[in-house]
């Protein structure tokens, strides 16, 4: 289903259709109580890929690029981390009323953008509804994918070319030593019990050898998208029957949250230009 869902969106020319096309369609799947699954394995292998294909974007120029704009970079960190807590204050004051058994965790952990699994299990340290604050980051997830792409398309912003374009081959033996390295840096950061190993690990590892100047391989296409597929899966699945009828108003005020912080966004984006 996932697989004839992007192939259906790469005939649609939708963005990033080996991400959306899996999300929607298992994510509809699962509302409909069909018995989707998704298996963890795969889902750390798609993660150790896209880590991977991340870090190799950190050339030289780039990093150079990056250190000439930290103030953008750090205006933008504490942007990301007010706009969460507000959120978190928005939540709480729409909600508190009108539901039992809601404490200021539940918003708190439910209002930084990104980190799903993360704030869930801090979350439940705190004894927040655990529930509520993954449907949150859920249907926060699910917005933001679906609408900002489309958005970037519509809005034709076109590519910023950093650096001029490089022929990169593949290789099976540069790719092996990636794998390995990458392999160390994720056992590393589940030995140091850090969050999200195989992609932070993979990433950080494939990142630091870039940065080095040293260019062992491309990924091919097939790997980076099949990566996309499997990522896709894991997040549909989340999408139950019980996540839509668990609490109505909470998704309500998620959604329209999230919207808002859109809008915030694109505001700043321009205000830092």
């Amino acid at each position: 289903m996932a697989w004839v869902a992007a192939l259906l969106f790469i005939q649609m020319h939708a963005p990033l259709p080996w991400m959306l096309g899996p999300l929607t369609s298992i994510a509809w799947a699962s509302m409909l109580g069909l018995p989707t699954h998704s298996w963890d394995p795969l889902r750390n292998i798609g993660q150790w890929i896209i880590g991977i294909a991340l870090g190799l974007y950190f050339t030289p120029a780039v990093v150079h690029l990056l250190i000439s704009a930290w103030w953008v970079i750090a205006l933008s960190i504490t942007w990301t981390l007010l706009l969460g807590y507000f959120f978190g204050v928005w939540l709480h004051f729409f909600n508190a009323p009108h539901m039992t058994k809601f404490n200021r965790a539940t918003s708190y952990f439910s209002g930084p953008i990104g980190g799903a699994l993360e704030m869930t299990l801090l979350s439940e340290r705190e004894n927040a509804v655990t529930n509520l604050v993954a449907s949150a980051h859920s249907m926060c997830l699910l917005i933001v994918t679906l609408v900002i792409p489309f958005g970037i398309q519509w809005a034709n912003f076109g590519q910023i070319h950093i650096t001029p374009h490089v022929v990169r081959e593949i290789s099976l033996w540069g790719m092996g030593v990636l794998a390995l390295l990458t392999a160390i840096g994720i056992f590393v950061m589940m030995k140091l019990k850090r969050a999200n190993p195989w992609f932070m690990g993979a990433m950080l590892v494939s990142m630091s050898v870039t940065m080095m100047d040293l260019h062992l391989t491309a990924l091919p296409s097939e790997a980076t998208n099949i990566a996309q597929l499997l990522i896709g899966v894991s997040l549909g699945v989340r999408f139950n029957r019980q996540f839509i009828k668990s609490a109505p108003r909470w998704l309500f005020s998620v959604a329209i949250g999230t919207v808002g912080m859109i809008v915030l966004c694109i505001l700043f984006s321009y205000i830092l230009l």
